[in-house]
């Protein structure tokens, strides 16, 4: 993951209390059947995580991006839980990341557990 940003992107800021919570980019995806809008960048503070502040913005979004589909793939465990209970969210694809990593000498050898090979990746469509 990187720091950059997708120059067309629309983002999205969570506050409580006046203090930045979260963040979300969207981008639109152009496909020749289907164009959708999708998430760029999720991101919610350390402070604000894990009680449902990530799917509470998507929620918001999604909901107020009528004019497309709107999909988020993601690796990230709790999320998909989340995703996978609610009713307003469909799980298009759910597989593993295969992709390979190559290992270039002792430190690659000990950040192996750390890459996403082999991690679950689940794309989800806002169904509403």
């Amino acid at each position: 993951m990187s720091t950059e940003l997708n120059k067309s992107a629309k983002c999205y800021c969570l506050t409580i209390n006046d203090k930045l919570a979260g963040f979300l980019a969207v981008i639109m995806f152009p496909h020749p059947k289907q164009s959708y809008r999708k998430v760029h960048r999720l991101v919610v503070l350390p402070d604000y995580q894990g009680i449902g502040l990530g799917k509470i913005l998507l929620d918001y979004v999604a909901k107020n991006t009528k004019d497309y589909p709107f999909a988020i793939t993601t690796s990230q465990p709790a999320l998909i839980n989340s995703l996978k209970m609610s009713k307003s969210w469909i799980c298009t694809r759910n597989t593993r990341n295969t992709r390979n990593t190559r290992n270039t000498g002792r430190l690659a050898k000990g950040l192996n557990k750390t890459l996403s090979n082999k991690r679950i990746v689940t794309t989800f469509v806002f169904k509403g």
